[in-house]
């Protein structure tokens, strides 16, 4: 098994995920804003069992998901620093849904999520603020996706995001902390640490969800972990 993750994440936590799956750090220059830089989901959106990925992706990124046997396909939309461009891959897909931004969503993923309900948010920024759990449960930091997603009747847990690290900027999101693969939830760093920790630890322990905090320290936005088998 492989795991794709910012190459910056805490070296705790990378340790941590070498128990569980060979990683491969994500690494790019000039692309995008450098904060978000190595960040998996600015570069690649997992739609059921297949990959949609940016033509602007390292190459070493795409021979791992070759080796793998998994489906993937290139978008169209080309990242740059400016936001909504940086975005434009930055979408949530559950089985029934493709929720983003859709006046930025890239092409591709729009045309392989056809036989989805296609729900509109004002975040550009979806998957970093969004993390899908089973049978249409959520978690976000951001007002406005929850009360669209509360409108589908959603069972969705607002948490405040300003003390989550996300360095160069004023802080993270939730979704960018997080992973949901194997019917596990995977945390880049210890609920503990954040001040809204208890509420997801009881949203969870309703779900009956386990979950791996993958080092002893506050909540890192490392743009999510995309793990393949």
């Amino acid at each position: 098994m492989y795991v794709i993750a910012d190459n910056r994440i805490p070296q705790a936590a990378k340790q941590q995920l070498e128990k569980y799956a060979k990683l491969i750090p994500l690494e790019t220059q000039n692309i995008v804003e450098t904060s978000v830089s190595g960040h998996p989901d600015i570069f690649m959106t997992a739609c059921d069992n297949e990959f949609v990925i940016s033509p602007q992706i390292p190459q070493n990124i795409v021979d791992v998901i070759e080796k793998t046997n998994t489906s993937y396909y290139f978008g169209t939309a080309k990242l740059s620093e400016s936001y909504p461009q940086i975005a434009a891959f930055n979408a949530v897909i559950t089985q029934e849904f493709l929720i983003h931004k859709l006046t930025i969503t890239d092409e591709c993923i729009e045309n392989r999520c056809d036989n989805k309900t296609k729900i509109n948010v004002n975040q550009g920024f979806t998957r970093c603020s969004l993390i899908a759990l089973p049978n249409n449960h959520f978690i976000t930091s951001d007002k406005g996706i929850a009360a669209v997603l509360e409108q589908i009747h959603a069972r969705v847990l607002y948490v405040d995001c300003f003390d989550i690290l996300l360095p160069a900027q004023k802080h993270g999101f939730i979704g960018g902390c997080m992973a949901f693969f194997d019917g596990i939830l995977w945390i880049i760093g210890s609920l503990n640490a954040f001040k809204d920790g208890e509420k997801i630890q009881e949203f969870l322990k309703k779900l009956n969800l386990p979950y791996i905090e993958l080092y002893n320290g506050p909540l890192w936005d490392g743009g999510s972990l995309f793990f393949l088998q």
